[in-house]
């Protein structure tokens, strides 16, 4: 269950931002993001995907 959130997370990383490098560590509860694009569009996708 595990992957598919990290997946979701991954998923809407992509819909901000195609391009975005993202590295998601649930158990640390954790995402590394390497974009141009500002956090907040970011936070803002994740918390709207659950």
């Amino acid at each position: 269950m595990l992957w598919r959130c990290a997946s979701a997370v991954e998923k809407a990383v992509k819909s901000v931002d195609p391009h975005a490098k993202v590295t998601v560590d649930l158990l640390a509860k954790t995402a590394s993001i390497e974009s141009d694009i500002g956090l907040a569009a970011f936070v803002a996708a994740i918390e709207d995907a659950g």
